[in-house]
């Protein structure tokens, strides 16, 4: 009756928010806020993942996005509400995924962010919106340097649904965090909406 096996499950430990940015959750030496955010502030009030991508996080990942194992998402968005809670951030009004390249969804048959935002969504008993699209031409970010990484356009990231977004706090959620561009770029796009705040979560 469980999705994952007695090994991968002690093998998860989430990470703790002490000695990290109260920003996009990186290092930190001190409590606070990092430099890079500090000079800088993303267009999200917070961001966080619940593992490294490493061990039992990182093969889980690997086994929904390229493994066609969906049934994975949910108890992977168990842990995505879990670490929700253990910040302390507040509850969200609704949860919104990274969008996916249509070309992209064609080939995979589902968008792995949409699969973890629904199970959040589930269990934190809160709606989630479609609220963003990904406009023709994206491409995977699997591999690319950091540098290639930046080049990627906010104004591949198209808002949807402006309305159900006005005065809400979004939380919005991929599977992987690695420079926070993706995010970014889906927190910048959110915000034409007027939210009244947005986080971000990732697996």
């Amino acid at each position: 009756g469980y999705l994952l096996c007695e090994g991968c499950a002690q093998g998860l430990e989430p990470m703790d928010k002490e000695g990290r940015c109260s920003v996009c959750f990186s290092s930190c030496s001190f409590s606070g806020i990092c430099n890079a955010c500090s000079a800088s502030k993303p267009p999200f009030l917070s961001a966080a993942a619940v593992f490294e991508y490493s061990g039992p996080a990182a093969s889980l990942i690997k086994h929904l996005k390229y493994g066609r194992q969906d049934y994975l998402a949910e108890v992977m968005g168990a842990y995505l509400a879990a670490q929700l809670v253990s910040l302390d951030w507040r509850m969200p009004d609704c949860i919104v995924p990274v969008p996916m390249a249509a070309s992209h969804y064609f080939v995979r048959g589902f968008n792995q962010s949409e699969l973890l935002a629904r199970a959040a969504a589930n269990i934190l008993d809160r709606p989630m919106v479609l609220a963003l699209g990904r406009c023709s031409g994206g491409f995977s970010q699997a591999g690319l340097s950091k540098q290639q990484r930046a080049l990627m356009d906010r104004n591949k990231i198209q808002l949807l649904k402006r309305d159900e977004l006005y005065g809400k706090h979004i939380l919005l959620v991929d599977d992987v965090y690695t420079t926070g561009k993706t995010l970014s770029c889906c927190a910048e796009s959110l915000q034409i909406g007027l939210p009244a705040s947005v986080y971000g979560m990732t697996f």
